[in-house]
């Protein structure tokens, strides 16, 4: 079986999509949800990483690629994976709105490509929106909230960022809550507790073949012992 086929069989079931892969020495159940994302398949992290602040930096924006998660993801967050396994993750292209666009109600968007990112508000099954601009296409999996709730890996509900800034500010950006729901907060660690969990989100080939042992899918092939 491959990771295409695991994605199709159930949108919105994500006990249905699983695939388990190794972090470290632990394997880790990540969803396939889609099977078409630039022609690659995306696998979302099942189970919310941990809670960080969206920029560490007082004098930084909400400027995803300038944001401390993309540098978290694309440096720290990969150790966890073998180096086999790093190099088999798709350099995917994504959307994210223009810097320029921060503060001004502005609709600019641009391309960057990365390894591990997060979603977007479009991404994810936010509605159309004048400030939270569509960046890339709605992923059927995330179309009802529910399939939005995520916890941690203690199984305690988790809220978790998205990559979307509210273009009429320049520091807010858009999470997801613990009930599921879209909304709207501050991008830096504050008393009012500014941070989220952060969901890592990469694209692997169709191809990739995964193995089912005991009724649970496994990411065997890239897996150094």
């Amino acid at each position: 079986m491959t990771v295409k086929e695991l994605s199709k069989v159930s949108y919105g079931n994500s006990d249905m999509n699983i695939v388990y892969i190794k972090e470290n020495d632990k394997w880790v159940p990540y969803i396939a949800v889609d099977n078409n994302y630039n022609g690659n398949c995306l696998v979302v992290r099942k189970n919310v990483l941990k809670n960080l602040p969206y920029c560490s930096d007082d004098e930084g924006t909400s400027y995803y690629p300038e944001s401390y998660i993309d540098s978290f993801l694309n440096s720290e967050f990969l150790n966890v994976f073998s180096d086999i396994f790093v190099n088999s993750i798709v350099q995917s292209q994504i959307e994210v709105t223009s810097k320029e666009s921060l503060g001004i109600c502005g609709k600019n968007t641009e391309k960057i490509c990365r390894k591990v990112f997060i979603l977007s508000y479009t991404e994810a099954g936010g509605d159309l929106s004048s400030t939270n601009l569509t960046e890339g296409r709605k992923v059927t999996y995330f179309a009802d909230k529910e399939a939005r709730i995520a916890t941690d890996d203690n199984n305690v509900p988790s809220s978790w960022w998205l990559r979307t800034p509210n273009t009429w500010y320049n520091n807010v950006v858009c999470g997801v809550n613990s009930e599921g729901v879209i909304g709207i907060g501050g991008i830096r660690e504050s008393e009012d507790g500014y941070t989220n969990g952060v969901r890592p989100a990469f694209c692997l080939s169709p191809h990739t073949a995964i193995k089912k042992i005991d009724g649970k899918y496994y990411l065997y092939e890239f897996d150094e012992g």
